[in-house]
């Protein structure tokens, strides 16, 4: 069998694989296809305890189709009583007493043959682990100078908003500052210098992720995200945070000083990011500053809308349109653009009956300015009924992970919103996700009135379609009550999770529906005009007055006019949401993170899209200032 991957460097062999065509192949498998098995050579190696061998079985099973027959596949296992475990694979038992530390260990002198070693944590769960192999061998044929790899993890404590850096072009991986190590791939380079520390000092195994990410950047090598394969985890764990970080902290100190301050510093980011709040209602707010196109004007008859996002713009309207940004031209797009760049807004028109009246805008003090809403009122209040909201919508295959934003709110009633997701028309035989709607939530022309909500919507490698239900369940209303319930939902959308999805939303800029034609630039310098022929349209808004303060490490900011929404930029990575207002916030940084998170990259705030270079901050990242300064 030819390999592309040298296992003794760790790196493409000349003489060995075309790469061109590995390349092909590694791209039609991340868009669905199987598993090819000239590649890097793996070693899968599990990793159970006490109450998981059942699911380490399942696992095992599971996978041991997807390896070539020279590939191995071992169970590193632990239980009270000493107790021989058997299944598919090698199983190598340990003491009970030994945690991920030492079993790591053992993973590691387990896969010494192998170009790279996929762990994986049994209380994982995935519905397609063959998929997830064959995604894995596509990223390292693609991506040869990968030293980590790892799914997106539904529930971490680094979530994609803290941890992913940037877009590896127009793929779904992303390099990322942390993988949690649940279900990771390391490579051989990246393996060797592990093997080299203690990991007996370390029995629970805190920091061998961030230590393992460290090595690989110091070693020029990627660790990525694969986000269109998502592994779900739970929310538990049963051992003491103290000792976890006494082990740590003598773990890392076997790192070399490069490594250690390669470490350092992604460890303050994913801190530093993990503990900035981001507030959902940010992309109301940001949806709710929407312009509207003159009707009568150029753009108004050929253009239905336009959305600006981190320097690019988006643009539908007719076929054949002209459009460009200086000397840059937008070029037609063969499909809708992807939905981590423009969401996808779920038309809302529901059907009304003789026991339930459907309103659609123009709700004056009951609707947030811009932002489509239905009311629907629930004549009949004692009877249950189920009423679709709109049309289904088409989800295209791949998109990985989505959320589905809505805004809603309730009167005297609530009810429950259901996303049906399938195959079939109407999102039948697929997933279903429900969102609570309590009548205690008011609603009205502001966002913090409304349950702004954002629910996790798994993707799929197949084609379906999405369709949004209200169900009501009947009740007897109180005898003195006349008005019937009503039930309030703004804006329903489906969006990609990039990562940041709150932190840099698409201004928008709408028009009447004039087509489907879909037009995009490329990124550049913030686009300030758009020109259809010899006609020009203004695209952001103009920037708020900015007051700023500083003293030493602590910096002041307020807009005079506000409240105004803003991004927090280091470099090009958005690290907070921002409400900035008459009365002065602080900034969220301290002297520890603020060397760490980019060192030498400027601080900047920046509008909603991230197009907008608002303010930038005064250099502090050189000596501290005097407190007197």
């Amino acid at each position: 069998m030819v390999r592309v991957w040298s296992r003794q460097r760790g790196e493409v062999d000349p003489l060995l694989g075309k790469l061109r065509t590995a390349r092909e192949k590694a791209v039609r498998i991340l868009r669905g296809g199987k598993a090819d098995l000239n590649g890097p050579r793996l070693h899968v190696v599990l990793i159970s305890w006490e109450g998981q061998h059942r699911h380490a079985r399942a696992i095992a099973r599971a996978i041991r189709p997807a390896l070539a027959p020279d590939e191995g596949l071992s169970v590193v296992y632990s239980n009270r009583a000493g107790r021989t475990e058997r299944g598919p694979g090698n199983w190598v038992a340990v003491p009970q007493s030994q945690y991920f530390g030492p079993k790591f260990a053992r993973s590691l002198a387990l896969s010494q043959g192998a170009d790279a070693m996929l762990q994986i944590q049994v209380d994982a769960r995935s519905d397609d682990w063959p998929g997830l192999v064959a995604r894995l061998r596509a990223a390292l044929v693609a991506h040869p100078g990968t030293g980590l790899w790892a799914p997106e993890i539904d529930w971490t404590p680094y979530p994609l908003r803290a941890a992913l850096l940037e877009r590896m072009g127009e793929s779904v991986l992303y390099r990322t500052a942390q993988t949690d190590g649940v279900v990771w791939a390391l490579t051989r380079p990246v393996l060797d210098r592990l093997a080299e520390l203690d990991f007996e000092v370390n029995n629970l195994g805190w920091g061998i992720d961030y230590a393992a990410i460290a090595i690989a950047r110091q070693m020029g090598l990627e660790a990525l995200c694969d986000t269109g394969v998502t592994v779900l985890h739970p929310r538990a764990r049963g051992y003491d945070d103290a000792r976890a970080e006494e082990g740590m902290t003598r773990f890392i100190a076997q790192l070399s000083p490069v490594e250690l301050a390669e470490m350092r510093r992604i460890e303050a980011l994913t801190t530093r990011r993990r503990e900035m709040a981001v507030h959902h209602e940010g992309r109301w707010r940001a949806m709710g500053q929407a312009r509207d196109i003159d009707p009568n004007g150029p753009f108004g008859a050929a253009v239905s809308e336009i959305f600006v996002r981190a320097g690019r713009v988006f643009v539908r309207g007719a076929e054949g349109l002209d459009l460009t940004i200086g000397d840059r031209a937008l070029l037609p797009l063969q499909e809708r653009p992807p939905l981590d760049e423009v969401p996808l807004d779920m038309p809302l028109a529901p059907e009304g009956n003789d026991t339930t009246d459907v309103t659609t805008g123009e709700l004056g003090e009951w609707q947030m300015p811009g932002v489509a809403t239905t009311r629907i009122a629930l004549r009949a209040p004692e009877q249950s009924r189920t009423i679709r909201l709109g049309p289904p919508v088409a989800i295209p295959a791949g998109t990985g992970d989505l959320q589905l934003g809505v805004a809603l709110a309730a009167h005297r009633r609530g009810g429950r919103l259901r996303l049906a997701i399938g195959k079939g028309a109407g999102g039948r035989g697929g997933d279903e996700v429900t969102i609570d709607i309590p009548e205690s939530v008011g609603g009205g022309d502001r966002p913090e009135r409304y349950l702004c909500h954002v629910e996790r919507v798994p993707g799929a490698d197949h084609a379906r379609e999405a369709t949004l239900f209200l169900d009501y369940e009947g009740g007897a209303m109180p005898p003195d009550e006349t008005v019937p319930p009503m039930i309030f939902v703004a804006r329903p959308h489906l969006v990609r999770e990039p990562g940041m999805p709150d932190l840099i939303w698409p201004h928008e800029i709408r028009g009447i529906e004039r087509g489907s034609a879909w037009y995009a630039s490329d990124a550049g310098g913030p686009p300030e005009e758009l020109r259809l022929g010899q006609a020009a349209l203004s695209l952001l808004p103009e920037a708020p007055r900015i007051e700023a303060e500083r003293e030493g490490y602590e910096i002041y900011v307020a807009a005079p006019d506000g409240p105004v929404p803003a991004t927090l930029w280091s470099g090009e990575i958005p690290i907070a949401s921002l409400a900035l207002a008459p009365v002065p916030i602080t900034l969220p940084w301290s002297e520890d993170t603020l060397r760490d998170i980019v060192p030498g990259a400027a601080l900047t705030l920046r509008d909603m899209s991230g197009s907008r270079i608002w303010w930038t901050a005064p250099d502090i990242g050189g000596p501290r200032p005097d407190a007197t300064d």
